[in-house]
């Protein structure tokens, strides 16, 4: 009985100091948030996705390292390259946050304005994309005609 009763207090307590701590520090606010390039062989290769990247703030508000966390290959470059010129609020030094990069491919015949990226904040982009129309290079009879040219 009495066990139960301090391990009730115990909680009680904790509960209660947990409570009167102060609110985490909020995040960063982004003043600058760049888009990554969908590369043309990740479009082709019909790749969507998300890719999280860990940066780590300086106190000017640029980003002073970066980190993949997740995502696929193909888009992991293209992510760090565009987590890279981010700029935050200044503030403390090695702040850190973590930035969604969305990579969506879009159905044929999408609106143009449905197409690109779109931030949300707080730390989050969606670029979406449409695959291009195959196109032929080879003609068959501009083969044939150019061989007759020929005799």
């Amino acid at each position: 009985m009495r066990s139960w009763l301090f391990l009730t207090l115990s909680a009680l307590w904790m509960c209660s100091v947990r409570a009167q701590q102060p609110a985490a520090e909020p995040t960063a606010r982004v003043l600058t948030a760049v888009a990554p390039v969908y590369t043309p062989i990740a479009v082709l290769a019909n790749v969507g996705g998300d890719v999280s990247v860990e940066v780590t703030m300086a106190s000017d508000g640029s980003v002073r390292t970066t980190k993949a966390l997740n995502g696929n290959k193909l888009l992991i470059h293209a992510s760090l390259e565009a987590a890279k010129r981010w700029h935050f609020e200044p503030g403390a030094s090695d702040r850190k946050a973590v930035l969604k990069f969305s990579f969506r491919i879009m159905p044929k015949g999408t609106p143009e304005e449905d197409l690109g990226a779109m931030f949300t904040p707080p730390f989050s982009i969606e670029v979406r994309k449409t695959i291009p129309e195959q196109t032929v290079n080879y003609d068959p009879a501009a083969k044939v005609k150019k061989a007759a040219d020929k005799r």
